[in-house]
């Protein structure tokens, strides 16, 4: 159990591990995460349940956040054609007021 205080139950080298999980150059990166994620789904194990729940999750949030920004868009013309609309109707209220005088 990890509580902050004593020693760790993991008994794997820090130096092994750091040195065998570095970040690819930046061209292969993607084909690195996706060759891993691809070993981690096809495995039978709680890690590829919990893998597949966390690309789900990200994958919504991500695409929520495209829609969100969409749909900010569309509100902010929405905006502005609601201020032509009342600006139109003020000169249409004092045009009618100049005549009825």
């Amino acid at each position: 159990m990890i509580t902050g205080h004593g020693s760790s139950s993991i008994s794997e080298p820090h130096a092994d591990y750091s040195a065998s999980h570095r970040t690819p150059p930046e061209s292969s990166y993607p084909d690195h995460l996706v060759h891993k994620t691809r070993t981690v789904l096809t495995s039978d194990t709680v890690f590829r349940r919990a893998l597949d729940s966390n690309i789900e999750a990200f994958h919504e949030a991500v695409t929520m956040k495209e829609q969100l920004a969409a749909t900010k868009a569309a509100l902010s013309q929405c905006i502005d054609q609601i201020n032509l609309l009342k600006n139109e109707i003020e000169l249409l209220k004092g045009d009618r007021d100049k005549k009825a005088v």
